[in-house]
């Protein structure tokens, strides 16, 4: 009851007008980034938190700006480019402090407040959908990006800076009023591009939602699924969270889902037959080694999806899981490792033979040899860090910081392990 009078008093507090949109060039509470499929621009979701502005927004980093940057600042020479608002930080002298708003196209849309995962889909050669998971409609809001534009849309006005339109944002299947609604907490998303659908997970229930995301027309919410999660024996609490998919066959997809409040890890295929889409419960396991494992908050397949990392809060700990086929061709699910990590993790990435850590509570990154499951480096970020994203191609590490304001820059060539660039100024120092 008090975390429900608390929201009400934010929610009675929001700003409203105008002059409270937040600043679309600036981060605010940056939760959840994606990659285009090229790598030319990192997505951003922008939570508003704390409900100071009338909305969250979606923004779009420049990446070809980024690269620019980092590069000359990672060499021996430390160049600091001029007339970009950039220093050297006095907290971490290795690495480059810049405003954002250089690296940040004009280009952004307005969302709900509490916005946390984001997805891209591509519809063609010049146009990407971006899925963003907005926890306090709730609702799955959808917006398209033109690569040769670099424009965001999500409205049909014609407003410099829009508020995504109710068509763009998924609260319930189809048009009807008393349609299956989008339940509360969505968390966990994924969007599949063989066949043309998402997914939700919710963490308040063992729910799944999905829908149908077809090229060629909009999304819209297809049907809520339940039971996909047990209750814990000692809270009776229940809820889900991450998504990853295992294998794909001609039309039907293999995912595993991990629980918010227990130590399941459920296996679902997901397949399509015209316009409907079933859902099946494939088994489950539990996770084993590591004492009362819960509330695990990432899951992440090796390429040729024979191991599956997860992340798990309560024990602080990775695990590795064996997922190869056995000789029945079903996949042995078998714990082969398991190092402790830092407290309360939040996201999981992968390059070349390792793996990368985001620590909220430590305000590292750490790195892991996949192979050996030991742990190599910390990459210390100061402060928090909530969401990671990848680049293979340009070998660059990218991480939120929700607390500051902030993105980080590793260039993972840069031969230590160390922060190259934060974008973003430290809110207690910029207000």
């Amino acid at each position: 009851m008090y975390y429900v009078l608390l929201l009400l008093l934010f929610v009675s507090c929001t700003a409203e007008g105008q002059d409270v949109h937040p600043n679309n060039r600036q981060f605010y509470f940056p939760s959840g980034i994606a990659l285009d499929p090229d790598e030319n621009y990192l997505f951003v979701n922008n939570a508003n938190a704390d409900l100071r502005f009338d909305s969250g927004f979606v923004g779009v980093l420049d990446l070809e700006k980024v690269d620019f940057v980092i590069k000359d600042w990672s060499s021996e020479r430390r160049v600091i480019p001029r007339d970009m608002n950039c220093e050297r930080s006095s907290l971490a002298p290795e690495t480059l402090v810049c405003d954002e708003t250089p690296f940040v196209l004009s280009s952004s849309v307005r969302i709900g407040s509490f916005a946390g995962a984001l997805k891209v889909q591509s519809l063609n050669e010049e146009t990407l959908r971006l899925f963003s998971v907005v926890r306090s409609e709730p609702s799955i809001t959808w917006i398209d990006f033109s690569t040769k534009t670099h424009e965001l849309s999500c409205s049909s006005g014609g407003e410099d800076y829009p508020f995504c339109d109710e068509n763009h944002r998924l609260h319930r299947a189809g048009q009807d009023q008393e349609g299956i609604r989008l339940v509360s907490e969505p968390f966990g998303f994924y969007v599949d591009e063989d066949i043309n659908y998402f997914i939700t997970t919710h963490l308040d229930s063992g729910n799944i939602t999905i829908g149908h995301a077809p090229l060629d027309d909009s999304p819209n919410i297809y049907a809520v699924f339940e039971g996909f999660s047990t209750q814990n024996s000692v809270t009776e609490l229940i809820g889900n969270s991450a998504i990853a998919r295992r294998s794909f066959n001609q039309n039907s997809a293999q995912l595993y889902l991990s629980s918010h409040k227990n130590s399941q890890i459920q296996m679902v295929q997901v397949s399509k037959e015209g316009q409907d889409i079933n859902v099946n419960a494939s088994g489950h396991f539990t996770l084993e080694g590591v004492g009362a494992a819960s509330e695990s908050r990432g899951l992440l397949f090796s390429d040729d999806g024979q191991r599956l990392y997860v992340l798990n809060r309560d024990p602080p700990t990775l695990i590795t899981i064996d997922t190869s086929n056995n000789l029945q061709g079903i996949p042995k699910n078998e714990t082969v490792g398991a190092i402790d990590i830092c407290s309360r993790p939040t996201s999981l990435v992968s390059f070349e033979k390792y793996l990368y850590v985001a620590c909220f509570d430590a305000g590292e990154i750490w790195k892991i040899d996949a192979i050996e499951g030991v742990f190599v480096a910390t990459i210390s970020t100061h402060y928090a860090v909530q969401h990671l994203a990848v680049s293979k191609n340009k070998r660059m590490l990218y991480g939120t910081n929700f607390q500051q304001d902030i993105i980080y820059v590793v260039d993972l060539d840069a031969g230590s392990p160390y922060v190259g660039l934060q974008m973003g100024y430290l809110r207690n120092e910029g207000l």
